[in-house]
């Protein structure tokens, strides 16, 4: 295991006089240490102990790796040394040396651990458990919709001090956090904040009393889980960053096999979306209890999207994550499994930015996701969620069934095929058509005419006897005797309203079929 420079420093402790590290301090770039021989080549994976007299051959020449300056004055280090180093006071190589090979063996035993524990199949607290003596402070680790799924280190005084804290509350492993915790969060700018970054991130201590570090586990850039541990037994440094991120990473491959739930907001709230989508039935009292502490209202305004699953991120079980992901992204939103794809809803009212502002936001956002949505029309009350949703539905599968790409489908403009399809749902389009039609296909066919086109175009042009005129190049005369002869032959009344509906949506719906618009 590669360890970082600042996990020398923080072991070595007051005996580092000054430090000079460009990598970060998560990004393990030593593996072993030895003592520095000018005669030597140097490896980049090695941290070298240099003794006081070798430090003048720094000036004339470059060497790999990092090192550790005995005895020396800052100013004797070369000001352009590339190479991460720190400054001891101690004079003994020999006794340096040993400490570091202590140090290494520690976390190359640690490697070990964790190996072991994921072999052993006795789960992901397991694993965990093995970073406990190197954390020593309380962690946790909590799915992105703060459930959480273990906790370790918690000692009586870690126990006291939390119940000091305003905003304690006491959880079991397997639940999660209250609404009104949940709510805390999300109102702490910085918290919410790093909520939504990879880090890892140190909160101050502001709202609750300490400090914590965070680190969330992410996959295919979507936050799973996240692990935080609590400066409560010892201060917080350098190496905790390491840790933290090198349990995450670990972490992440077992983490992708777990059934979680994770999304950005509290259980209830997830339950009250899931029964509006099913038309069932909620309290007024209840539903706005939930929508309130999500910062909603029953009677905003809204549209959602419908997300079909994609399979290889199913498989993966990665689709929980992108509603965390769609969530914490898109402010004023909400995003749900249902029915093995994902229903993302925006609340319009608490936004300054118009509809359309929106959802070309939207389907920036999906595009980047590789994802396809089906986008219902804006409405009022979350209580017509169930029919909206449907729309959105249905405007992905028409949207698809014509475009074939990957895009955002708006129900507005599929909202006559979707019209067409319902209303030949439960008959066939022979069954559906009227006799007078039936009459005319015959008689273009024994008399070789084509009064079935020129009645069509007449009524999609809103019998406006010119427009139709030029769409079918005839001359007037003759396009008014044809039109006679089809009243005369059909017995059609096309002054009435109801007769010209039904013909243009038989009309309409034939035409679909033609071109295979999934009618």
């Amino acid at each position: 295991m590669k360890i970082t420079m600042y996990m020398i420093k923080d072991f070595l402790g007051e005996a580092v006089l000054a430090e000079r590290i460009h990598a970060g301090y998560s990004n393990g770039t030593v593996e072993s240490v030895g003592v520095f021989d000018p005669s030597l080549d140097t490896s980049s994976e090695c941290v070298y102990i240099v003794e006081c007299r070798h430090i003048c051959k720094f000036r004339d020449r470059e060497y790999e790796g990092s090192f550790l300056f005995l005895s020396g004055k800052t100013s004797e280090i070369p000001q352009n040394l590339k190479n991460d180093c720190l400054l001891l006071q101690e004079d003994k190589a020999i006794t340096v040396l040993q400490k570091l090979e202590y140090l290494f063996e520690k976390y190359q035993k640690w490697e070990l651990e964790l190996y072991q524990a994921a072999v052993s199949s006795k789960g992901i607290r397991c694993i965990a458990m093995t970073a406990a003596n190197l954390i020593e402070n309380p962690f946790f680790l909590y799915t992105s919709s703060m459930k959480l799924i273990f906790s370790c280190n918690l000692t009586e005084a870690a126990e006291n001090r939390f119940r000091a804290s305003r905003y304690y509350e006491m959880q079991e492993e397997g639940t999660y956090v209250s609404d009104c915790f949940l709510k805390k969060i999300k109102e702490d700018p910085e918290r919410w904040e790093a909520m939504q970054e990879s880090g890892p991130r140190i909160i101050s201590d502001s709202d609750l009393g300490y400090r914590t570090l965070s680190y969330n586990i992410s996959a295919e850039g979507v936050c799973r889980s996240r692990l935080v541990i609590c400066e409560i037994e010892r201060s917080l440094n350098c190496t905790d960053f390491f840790v933290l991120q090198m349990l995450g990473e670990f972490l992440m491959p077992f983490l992708e096999e777990e059934d979680m739930i994770v999304n950005a907001h509290s259980v209830s709230f997830d339950r009250c979306l899931r029964k509006l989508l099913e038309g069932g039935e909620i309290g007024d009292i209840q539903l706005r209890s939930v929508l309130e502490d999500f910062g909603w209202d029953s009677r905003d305004r809204y549209f959602c999207a419908y997300i079909p699953a994609d399979p290889e991120m199913a498989a993966r079980n990665l689709l929980a994550p992108v509603c965390f992901h769609l969530e914490v992204t898109c402010p004023n939103s909400a995003a749900i499994l249902f029915d093995d794809h994902i229903v993302h809803i925006m609340n319009l009212t608490n936004t300054d930015a118009n509809t359309e502002s929106v959802r070309r936001t939207l389907a920036r956002m999906y595009r980047e996701k590789k994802l396809s949505a089906g986008i219902s029309p804006e409405f009022s009350g979350i209580y017509g969620l169930a029919e909206r949703y449907r729309q959105a539905e249905a405007a992905y599968v028409l949207g698809r069934g014509r475009e074939k790409a990957q895009g955002c489908f708006l129900y507005e403009n599929y909202m006559l095929q979707d019209l067409l399809r319902n209303f030949t749902d439960s008959y066939s389009l022979e069954t559906l058509c009227p006799e007078q039609i039936r009459v005319l296909i015959e008689y273009d066919r024994r008399n070789h005419m084509q009064y079935m086109r020129l009645l069509k175009i007449y009524l999609q042009n809103d019998r406006n006897i010119a427009k139709s005129i030029r769409a079918l190049g005839m001359q007037r005369s003759k396009f008014l005797y044809q039109l006679q002869r089809i009243l005369t032959v059909t017995g059609l009344n096309l002054d009435d309203y109801n007769t010209r509906l039904f013909l243009q949506l038989y009309f309409a719906a034939e035409e679909a079929q033609l071109f295979g618009e999934g009618l």
